[in-house]
């Protein structure tokens, strides 16, 4: 939240200031300036190209889902399920790990 508090501040100072009050008084910090304007820019840290590639197979993969499913809900009322598994398993990895 504190960044997302400090990019808002240009654009929303009073909202700002307000928020920043409140962040200060659920988290708090002797190093925080008592002002969201007395804040340093957040920097911004290199792009994660693994994390950013999962996150479009995960839309994609969502939006593919939602087209199929709207086409076989309108026509025989079937509903569908998506399991989700929290690993991979061993042979899996080992393939991964291959392919690298």
């Amino acid at each position: 939240w504190k960044c997302h508090i400090i990019i808002m501040s240009p654009i929303t100072p009073h909202y700002s200031e307000h928020m920043w009050a409140l962040y200060r008084t659920a988290f708090p910090d002797d190093s925080l300036p008592t002002s969201v304007l007395q804040c340093r820019w957040p920097e911004w840290e290199a792009e994660d190209v693994v994390l950013s590639r999962s996150s479009k197979y995960v839309a994609d993969a969502m939006h593919d889902f939602h087209r199929r499913r709207s086409k076989i809900t309108a026509t025989s009322g079937v509903n569908a399920v998506i399991y989700v598994q929290s690993a991979f398993p061993d042979w899996k990895l080992e393939t991964l790990d291959w392919l690298e």
